[in-house]
């Protein structure tokens, strides 16, 4: 009985499996960050391809979040009725429809990128801003790319394909490796030509996996075959959806860049040693939290429809399970990080004093991690009710917040100021979604959404 009405039960497999590629993807990003550090050390052209990495990143996967976000519960029906002709019809339009929107976006970033590189290292000299310039006018076709892995994380995870992703994120991290190594004469712009070629190559290799994994390779018409009798009209492009959820996803992410630009104002070295803490702090939740929600949107979007939802998604003993799994990884990361910033970083040109900041970052971060277990898991909760809007409400909220608080504790306390106020908006944007979902989600709300 208990496997009946908690089906979540049925797919750990499966969460462990793509646990498995997260991992590899974690070895990897650590690999990457110990190499760059190493060849580079804690300067500020280091500082400028961290920053564009991330602009350009935060920009991408928010896109590509937003379409796998917003698709997999619009799937869903047509999965289950075996429809595989309206979800490839689907896809093509929406494919379609974003090119034309993506490519003059990832145009406009390469013809602005000396505005943009202004804006996200306010804090850079002359030359750290032209190298952030050249970084983004290279990472700019990006966008297209994290786009497109994103419909195909939409269609692998619907039709329980779930590592497909992380493999994609996998091999970006390759071309970023390889282009440091076999083109160094090229400074950090070698990591992001490396990072571009690995994402086409990553593109590559998703979209043929989900061409032999998913029966949409059937799906296309035959040349000879008649058009059927009577033809459906076809699905909608869910486009008020994802605009909601591109804006949630963005403003989640952009809180990275707000960060940055913050620490770019503090000492130079700030920007590395709090984007290799947060690489390092976010270990546990990159094995777990990515695989979980990728199995567990799916699910919640079936139960949905299936009207056996809780109110919180899922059973209440899970989440007690979620906070004391991260709480033992926070004590982990905590009493650990002397040994893991010193065994990852301190080699080539990155300092002791820069190993200590980093190491003193992870050890005052680590407890947000309970509330970041929860909101990843409360998000998926919201995402498959199809209340985007919602979801862009707390993004909004916590993004406003989270800059109020760096404006005011950031000059006075400096780097102190910076880790109180990632502390405070993490735990606040915790509560808040909890609040949203007990007080604004019950059964009768649910009921209506999914009427509507």
């Amino acid at each position: 009985m208990m496997m009946r009405s908690n089906p979540v039960h049925r797919y750990l497999p499966a969460i462990g499996l793509v646990s498995v590629f997260y991992g590899f993807n974690i070895v990897l990003g650590l690999g990457r960050d110990s190499l760059l550090a190493a060849k580079f050390g804690a300067t500020e052209q280091l500082d400028a391809l961290l920053l564009g990495l991330n602009f350009a990143r935060t920009l991408g996967i928010s896109l590509a979040l937003a379409v796998a976000g917003v698709l997999v519960p619009v799937f869903t029906p047509f999965i289950l009725a075996h429809d595989s002709r309206s979800v490839l019809n689907l896809s093509c339009r929406w494919l379609g429809a974003s090119m034309m929107a993506l490519i003059p976006l990832s145009l406009l970033l390469a013809y602005f990128a000396s505005p943009v590189a202004k804006l996200l290292g306010p804090g850079l000299s002359d030359a750290g801003l032209q190298e952030l310039s050249r970084v983004l006018v290279i990472l700019s076709p990006l966008l297209i790319i994290l786009a497109c892995a994103g419909l195909g994380k939409a269609l692998s995870e619907s039709y329980g394909t779930y590592f497909v992703y992380p493999l994609f994120l996998g091999v970006c991290t390759l071309g970023l490796i390889a282009g440091v190594l076999l083109a160094s004469p090229w400074g950090v712009q070698s990591a992001a030509l490396g990072l571009l070629g690995g994402g086409v190559a990553g593109l590559a290799v998703l979209t043929a996996l989900i061409g032999r994994t998913s029966p949409l390779k059937k799906a296309w018409p035959a040349k000879d075959s008649p058009p059927p009798a009577t033809v459906p009209p076809p699905p909608r492009l869910p486009i008020r959806n994802v605009l909601f959820f591109l804006g949630s996803s963005l403003l989640v992410l952009l809180q990275g860049v707000v960060e940055r630009a913050y620490a770019s104002q503090l000492p130079p070295g700030s920007v590395v040693a709090l984007s290799l803490s947060l690489n390092v702090l976010g270990v546990p939740s990159t094995l777990v939290l990515p695989a979980v929600s990728a199995v567990l949107l799916p699910v919640l979007s079936r139960m949905e429809q299936q009207g056996r939802a809780e109110r919180f998604g899922l059973p209440r003993q899970y989440y007690l399970i979620i906070v004391l799994l991260a709480a033992a990884a926070a004590i982990v990361l905590f009493f650990s990080s002397d040994f893991l910033v010193r065994l990852l970083f301190l080699r080539g040109k990155f300092t002791e004093e820069a190993a200590s900041l980093t190491s003193m970052i992870i050890k005052l971060t680590s407890i947000n991690l309970v509330a970041y277990f929860l909101v990843t898991v409360l998000r998926q909760v919201l995402i498959a009710r199809r209340l985007m809007g919602h979801d862009a409400l707390i993004s909004g909220i916590t993004l406003a917040a989270k800059i109020g608080l760096l404006q005011i504790l950031v000059p006075r306390y400096g780097i102190f100021g910076l880790i109180g106020a990632l502390v405070i908006s993490t735990f606040g944007t915790s509560a808040l979604y909890i609040g949203l979902i007990y007080y604004c989600c019950g059964p009768l709300e649910r009921d209506i959404q999914m009427v509507k």
